[in-house]
């Protein structure tokens, strides 16, 4: 099976035994899958794996699972916040963009589409900003 990598919402791949596309709608708990042998039957089958998800979950009275909305509350002791913003500024970023960079790395190994990882997300960034940090002393 060949990944192709995520599209928005969709995580695609090719079963290349089967020869047979499969999706998968990868930001939401609910589970919407769909396939087909041609790229036109792909974009026809997600169609309507989303119209009946919605239909199922209006038949039960159900609110649909939206999009993650990209916005994370987060608390950290001090210490974390200001080796955090030195790491930040000593890469010529935002606060806010190097935590979005780093949790993204961090959650891309957790995942298995990166390395393995075996830190928790709070020690990833300290240990992020402690190093850039360092290099900056």
């Amino acid at each position: 099976m060949t990944s192709l990598g995520p599209n928005g919402a969709e995580w695609f791949s090719i079963d290349d035994e089967a020869d047979v596309f499969r999706g998968e709608v990868v930001d939401t708990r609910d589970v919407i899958v769909f396939e087909g042998t041609s790229v036109a039957q792909l974009k026809k089958e997600f169609k309507f794996s989303v119209d009946d998800y919605l239909k199922v979950c209006e038949e039960r009275g159900r609110t649909p699972d939206k999009p993650f909305s990209g916005k994370i509350p987060l608390r950290v002791p001090p210490e974390v916040h200001r080796a955090a913003t030195a790491a930040a500024k000593a890469q010529g970023k935002s606060l806010n963009a190097w935590i979005a960079e780093t949790v993204e790395v961090a959650a891309r190994k957790r995942s298995g589409r990166g390395t393995s990882y075996s830190v928790g997300l709070r020690e990833h960034i300290v240990d992020a900003a402690l190093h850039e940090k360092s290099t900056i002393m």
